[in-house]
């Protein structure tokens, strides 16, 4: 009886150890352009990212941001959890999966939901560079992780 308990044990613990190692390395990278292009799909939900700049203050000084477009492809309500990261030559913004940078949007069937200057969605824009932030970082590229679809 105990070495059945601890085969099953055993087995969970190696089933879980994968499932977790599978469940981190399901991130979609994708190179910026000012038009939408697909960074990553499931279930019948396409996201789309993008660059966009921003005059924010309307004084000529545009703030670059990178943003997101859910699409729900399905006839079905869903519910959609991503941390939308980014990659800078020097690190990662957002890659400690910090409960601040995980975002949730319910969005109908057959709808969609897309970020535009006028920033009115969390979660959907993220700043690259602000012309009033000097840094050395680097921008390289977005990425969407811990997608979960319900």
């Amino acid at each position: 009886m105990t070495s059945k308990f601890l085969k099953a044990l055993g087995l969970f613990t190696a089933f879980l150890f994968i499932s977790i190692q599978s469940f981190g390395q399901t991130v979609a990278k994708a190179d910026l352009s000012r038009e939408w292009q697909i960074i990553t799909q499931q279930d019948g939900i396409d996201i789309y990212v993008k660059e966009e700049h921003c005059d924010l203050n309307n004084n000529g000084k545009p703030v670059i941001f990178s943003m997101i477009k859910v699409v729900n492809t399905t006839n079905e309500k869903k519910s959609i959890t991503y941390n939308y990261i980014q990659q800078f030559d020097q690190g990662c913004e957002g890659c400690n999966e910090n409960p601040e940078r995980i975002f949730t949007i319910d969005l109908e069937g057959n709808s969609e939901i897309e970020e535009d200057c006028a920033i009115k969605h969390a979660g959907l824009s993220l700043i690259i560079k602000s012309p009033y932030v000097t840094s050395s970082w680097k921008f390289e590229s977005v990425s969407i992780k811990i997608l979960s679809i319900k």
